[in-house]
């Protein structure tokens, strides 16, 4: 994560939030701060959503870097914001807050063609297509051995 500020007196709090869950391939932990600039003091918190996540390890990475350089190209630097020097008479929070909208939707659009996406407990870490094709054969072989009855012997229960 990185963050645009044009004129910064301190970081007072940055805190990492490691919630020692195995469910995270990405290695992306949410953080809080605490940032104080231009006298005003602003809590932000990233927190990663438990309801969908981004399968990094199964994904495609060079492509997300090209694709997320080619969207970022196009995003519109807030360029007034980062060369004030804090006696600016223009308050920079829209076109910054504008900027960061911007960042997120490219890296969002970068991630949706080539990083897949699964729900925590829906799918395991184990699973292969291999898998899949053999889950599908035994499924297939099940209903074959209820269409005949569920023999206890033969070919048939063999399979």
């Amino acid at each position: 994560m990185h963050f645009a500020l044009s004129h910064c007196r301190s970081s007072d709090e940055v805190l990492i939030l490691d919630d020692d869950d195995d469910d995270n391939p990405s290695g992306q932990y949410a953080i809080t701060c605490k940032i104080v600039a231009s006298g005003i003091a602003t809590d932000i918190n990233v927190n990663t959503s438990k309801q969908s996540q981004l399968q990094w390890d199964k994904g495609d990475i060079g492509l997300y870097l090209r694709d997320l350089s080619q969207y970022l190209s196009t995003a519109r630097l807030p360029t007034e914001a980062l060369h004030c020097q804090g006696h600016c008479s223009l308050n920079h929070r829209e076109e910054l807050e504008y900027y960061h909208q911007d960042l997120i939707h490219c890296t969002n659009e970068a991630a949706s063609h080539c990083i897949p996406v699964y729900k925590p407990g829906v799918l395991k870490h184990w699973w292969t297509p291999k898998l899949d094709v053999l889950k599908q054969q035994c499924i297939d072989a099940t209903d074959i051995w209820k269409q005949f009855g569920r023999p206890r012997s033969g070919d048939i229960n063999a399979n």
